[in-house]
């Protein structure tokens, strides 16, 4: 019998001492056996595509390492003059014959043969009954991927979903350092990496967790940064639970932002059968309120006010309201916000996300994690929304933007904090207890959250969609439908008797009694 060694885990906690007292080699070449452990997007010469014949660019790592020596060393230094130089030290930069700096730093990638063809759509539509279905992301977030959809339009598919390199492929990545680094700028490089290595990635959308890999060094050890090091950066990593892949960690994290910005009973009301409800944030409101224009049905009244409070997630944000023929005035056409920078009276394009979203791998097992960047910039910035009403673009001064003392009017920042940021990272903390609590009793854990007002409706057909996930129950009588989806799914399936369960994983129908609110299929039992 065999016994097979089990690799300690790393203590990733402190490393940053151990990297600042490496010794300086002249001309060290290091290198790294990478894993894809979430699918790419792009990375290719073509925005959104990933290149074939060469799907892992070491130019982009070395942009990433680069941004990360940027993030890491902002404080290093009086003025960004001096973090400028200290920069094009180690990076390079461009200038003239005299002031033309050469990086000292080369990156090489090398994705191991056979599997730079390992792609797969991003979505997959289908057709029934005469017209498209979809997009179906399978396992993946598609809150994540959405850029990568696809579209269809009329029952016609008229833009195919991109192609992702999958996770599981492997590639080597070589450091060239070059022997004019001293030792502290040698250490700051290994630095950058071990930070690219938990947070950074590959190709596209890397923030929400998009081409995650993972790292191991020349002795086979994972390599990465602790809480520890997070915490000495000013920066906040909140962990929510334990998965057994880093997908799935990778899809929780993706769920635990979707749910806070839109899901039913949390971020909008429950709507009426495909008809989505109400948002309970302000942001619709307070545009219906600078632009003039409201539908009669949707008269403006949040009482937060004319308050934008997840702008703090990243810009632009494109608000599309859905234009109803039944009623007599419209809501408002198309809008756009921008950012405007502390001391600029002109909008920016673009406002990166504080939030980073991905699997993290704590040296045990992979969860789904948050990283919260400087948030200072976000809070000194203005807001300009623009579109076709009158008076645009509307323009919106800094510290007038946020939600502040008025948060409890907020539903979804109740008793979370004063800013979306804030409010989100207690969420999300949060709902590694509540997942706790639905594993260890699903059905309790629906009784527990069942919202006010629920009804029984008995006699009902059950059935799983298997290309989507969702779950729908179609009364026999009436012939009315009440749906549950997403996360809501597998707690109201794992309530039944197994012998049900199974019916329902092989895309069988069962027949029982449901609980609902509204059209939302919050309870299953077996018939009375």
């Amino acid at each position: 019998m065999s016994i097979r060694k089990t690799r300690p885990a790393p203590d990733f906690n402190g490393i940053g001492e151990a990297a600042a007292a490496i010794t300086h080699r002249e001309g060290d070449t290091l290198t790294y056996d990478c894993t894809l452990v979430t699918p790419m997007y792009g990375g290719g010469v073509k925005a959104g595509e990933v290149d074939t014949l060469m799907p892992i660019r070491a130019t982009a790592i070395r942009g990433q390492l680069r941004f990360w020596w940027r993030l890491l060393n902002r404080k290093r230094f009086a003025n960004s003059h001096g973090l400028f130089e200290a920069e094009r030290a180690i990076w390079g930069g461009l200038g003239d014959e005299t002031s033309l700096a050469k990086s000292k730093v080369r990156v090489s990638a090398a994705v191991n043969p056979g599997q730079q063809r390992n792609l797969q759509p991003a979505a997959t539509y289908t057709q029934r009954d005469g017209k498209v279905r979809g997009p179906d992301f399978g396992s993946y977030p598609g809150y994540a991927l959405f850029p990568a959809q696809g579209k269809s339009e009329r029952g016609q598919i008229t833009e195919d979903p991109k192609l992702l390199l999958k996770e599981g492929v492997t590639f080597s990545l070589k450091l060239h350092l070059d022997p004019g680094l001293d030792p502290d700028q040698h250490a700051q490089v290994l630095t950058a990496l071990r930070w690219w290595a938990s947070f950074g990635g590959v190709g596209a959308r890397t923030r929400r967790g998009c081409g995650a890999v993972q790292v191991l060094d020349a002795k086979k050890q994972f390599i990465g940064v602790g809480e520890q090091d997070v915490a000495a950066q000013g920066w906040r990593l909140v962990l929510s639970g334990s998965n057994v892949s880093a997908t799935e960690a990778w899809g929780n994290a993706i769920g635990h932002l979707r749910d806070f910005r839109q899901k039913p009973g949390i971020a909008r009301n429950h709507g009426q059968g495909p008809r989505p409800g109400r948002s309970r944030w302000p942001e619709p409101d307070a545009i219906r309120r600078i632009t003039g224009d409201a539908a009669e049905n949707h008269p403006p009244a949040h009482p937060a006010g004319n308050v934008f409070p997840r702008a703090a997630f990243g810009l632009p944000i494109i608000t599309h309201f859905k234009q109803e023929k039944e009623w007599r005035q419209k809501d408002p056409q198309d809008t756009t916000l921008k950012p405007i920078a502390k001391g600029s009276d002109k909008p920016s394009e673009r406002m990166a996300s504080p939030l980073i979203l991905r699997p993290y791998f704590d040296g045990k097992t992979w969860r789904p994690a948050v990283l919260c960047l400087d948030l200072d910039h976000i809070r000194d910035m203005g807001l300009s929304l623009e579109g076709k009403f009158r008076r645009a673009p509307h323009m919106i001064n800094a510290g007038q933007w946020q939600v502040g003392p008025k948060a409890d009017q907020v539903e979804p920042m109740q008793g979370r904090g004063e800013d979306a940021i804030e409010a989100f990272l207690s969420y999300f903390s949060d709902q590694k207890k509540s997942a706790g609590a639905a594993a260890s009793n699903p059905a309790k854990h629906q009784a527990q959250t069942r919202p006010t007002g629920a009804t029984g409706v008995a006699n009902v057909k059950l059935q799983l969609n298997l290309k989507n996930g969702s779950l729908e129950a179609k009364h026999i009588k009436s012939n009315k439908s009440y749906y549950a989806r997403g996360a809501d799914v597998e707690p109201l399936i794992s309530s039944l008797p197994g012998a049900m369960q199974k019916e329902l994983r092989d895309g069988r129908y069962v027949f029982c009694d449901i609980e609902v609110a509204g059209y939302d299929l919050i309870a299953v039992r077996e018939k009375a």
